[in-house]
């Protein structure tokens, strides 16, 4: 039997970190400069409300919080390359608030 020893929020954060970092390579491939802040990072951390399965449940996090809105945008507003989006927390708390800028001018994706 092979005992594991659960992960410190310490850990968590640097698996998130890592895990981002997949994304923002993404959004470099679509010309995108993705921007992650603390707020938003500590958000997805809260989320995890299955400590006990590890870092898996921050995959499903990533995929509902970033990338399913991430893709929306850029089907609705097909950004050039070169897109500043800095992703925070949206103003009443339940979701993360993307704000890209686009020659300029801000954005607002999803809620803020």
């Amino acid at each position: 039997v092979i005992m594991f020893n659960a992960l410190s929020d310490d850990d968590l954060h640097t698996i998130l970190r890592l895990m981002l970092r997949n994304e923002v390579s993404m959004g470099a491939e679509r010309g995108l400069k993705l921007d992650f802040t603390e707020a938003a990072i500590g958000w997805m951390l809260d989320q995890n409300d299955e400590p006990e399965f590890g870092a898996r449940p921050l995959r499903r996090i990533i995929r509902r919080s970033v990338r399913e809105p991430l893709a929306d945008f850029l089907l609705r507003a097909n950004p050039p390359a070169g897109t500043d989006v800095s992703i925070g927390v949206a103003a009443d708390k339940t979701q993360l608030a993307f704000t890209a800028t686009v020659d300029g001018k801000e954005i607002k994706v999803g809620a803020n």
